[in-house]
């Protein structure tokens, strides 16, 4: 089984039409919903900035955050690491060394170093500051 961390940015962009990189989060959406051979790691903050972000851009689509919160909590393709305050403080040290990852990003390399996926699906460039993550736009490159 493949194992891979998905960015809040890519499930961002793969349900609000209007982001720039929505094309590509569709088609990853796409990709995930015909696999049965993959594990998706995510984290409780990419859980947070996902539906913080859609319900402040979806504000008459409640239905849709509902769905991705069902969908997060229940796919059982999907994992959700809860961010102890031993992860938090290791993710501040990674945090203070990397200036173009924000905190919530030092948590996701954090994850990265500890699961050691195959890859990172993410549209943020930022991540390639960090050396040891092998980052994907596109989930096919992974095949």
């Amino acid at each position: 089984m493949k194992a891979l961390i998905v960015d809040s940015c890519v499930w961002n962009a793969a349900f609000h039409k209007r982001d720039n990189h929505h094309e590509k989060g569709r088609k990853f959406l796409e990709w995930f919903n015909n696999r049965n051979d993959i594990k998706v790691y995510i984290n409780d903050y990419i859980i947070s900035e996902t539906l913080a972000f859609l319900r402040r851009k979806l504000t008459k689509r409640v239905d849709i955050t509902n769905k991705i919160i069902n969908m997060f909590l229940t796919d059982e393709r999907i994992e959700v690491f809860y961010t102890s305050k031993e992860n938090f403080n290791l993710a501040i040290d990674i945090f203070r060394q990397y200036d173009k990852l924000s905190l919530v990003d030092s948590i996701i390399v954090l994850n990265y170093l500890k699961t050691e996926p195959i890859c990172l699906i993410s549209y943020d460039e930022g991540f390639d500051t960090y050396t040891k993550i092998t980052r994907l736009e596109d989930p096919n490159n992974i095949d």
